[in-house]
C-alpha cells in the first residue's frame, strides 16, 4: 500500500498565521479546567520525553481521559483562521495533531493505530477540536536496502546501510521513498523521525470532504512486503 507524507498547513493565506508555523497556543494558567488536570497532562508529556518507548506501538501508554478532560487553546494572532487542522505550540511529545471534529469523524472510519485523544477547543473558534497522538513505529523497522533519502546539504540522493548509519542526526535529510520491513494494517503510519503518512484512500476522503489544513508532501512510504 502506498502512503503520502502529510504535514500541517503553514501557508499564511490559509492559516491566518503570519509566522508560517503556529496559529494557537497553550496558556498554562488558562488552558486547563483545573490545576490537577494541568499537572497530570504536563507529567504525562514529561514521562514521554524521558522515555520515548511510551509512545512506541508495542508498549503505547494510554492517557487517562478522566484526569484530563479538555485543553483550551488560544489564538496567537487575531487573523488566525478557523480551519480543520491547526498548528499549535508548544510541541507535546506523543501528540501530533489538533484537528476539528469533522476531520476526526473521517479518520475514525479508517484503520488507525492506537492513539490518545483529548477534547479541545480554541477560544473564539466555533468548531470542536481534538488533540490527538498516534502510536509510533520505530525507525529500526525501515528497510534501508530499499529506502532512499535526499541530503540538501550534499545536494544528492543518499542510501543508508543500516539503522545505526541512519540514526545519526541530520537536519538536511529528507525521505524520498521509505519502505518498511513488515506490513502494518493501518491507514495512518506515524514513523519515528519522519512524521505522519496517510494512505491514498484516506487523503482522498479528507480532500473530498473539504478538510482544510493538511498538506501533501513529496515523500512516499510503501507499507508492503514481498
Amino acid at each position: 500500500m502506498k502512503y503520502i507524507k502529510t504535514d500541517t498547513e503553514y501557508e499564511p493565506k490559509i492559516t491566518g498565521s503570519p509566522n508560517g508555523v503556529y496559529s494557537v497556543e497553550i496558556k498554562e494558567k488558562k488552558s486547563f479546567k483545573s490545576k490537577g488536570e494541568r499537572n497530570y497532562f504536563n507529567e504525562f508529556v514529561k514521562k514521554n520525553n524521558e522515555d520515548i518507548r511510551r509512545v512506541y506501538e508495542q508498549n503505547f501508554v494510554k492517557i487517562d481521559n478522566k484526569r484530563i478532560t479538555e485543553i483550551i487553546y488560544f489564538p496567537s494572532y487575531k487573523k488566525a483562521k478557523n480551519i480543520d487542522v491547526v498548528q499549535y505550540r508548544p510541541f507535546q511529545m506523543g501528540f501530533q495533531l489538533l484537528i476539528s471534529e469533522k476531520a476526526y469523524e473521517i479518520l475514525k472510519k479508517y484503520r488507525i493505530p492506537a492513539y490518545n485523544i483529548i477534547p479541545s477547543k480554541i477560544e473564539t473558534f466555533d468548531k470542536k477540536y481534538f488533540m490527538i497522538g498516534f502510536s509510533m513505529i520505530e525507525n529500526k523497522n525501515i528497510d534501508f536496502n530499499k529506502s532512499k533519502f535526499y541530503d540538501f546539504k550534499l545536494e544528492k540522493e543518499i542510501v543508508y546501510k543500516n539503522n545505526n548509519d541512519y540514526a545519526e542526526i541530520n537536519f538536511s535529510r529528507y525521505p524520498l521513498e521509505t519502505y518498511l520491513k513488515e506490513r502494518y494494517n493501518y491507514d495512518i503510519i506515524n514513523l519515528q523521525g519522519e512524521g505522519i503518512y496517510f494512505s491514498e484512500d484516506l487523503i482522498t476522503a479528507l480532500e473530498k470532504n473539504g478538510i482544510i489544513g493538511f498538506v501533501r508532501k513529496k515523500s512516499i512510504l510503501y507499507n508492503e512486503t514481498e
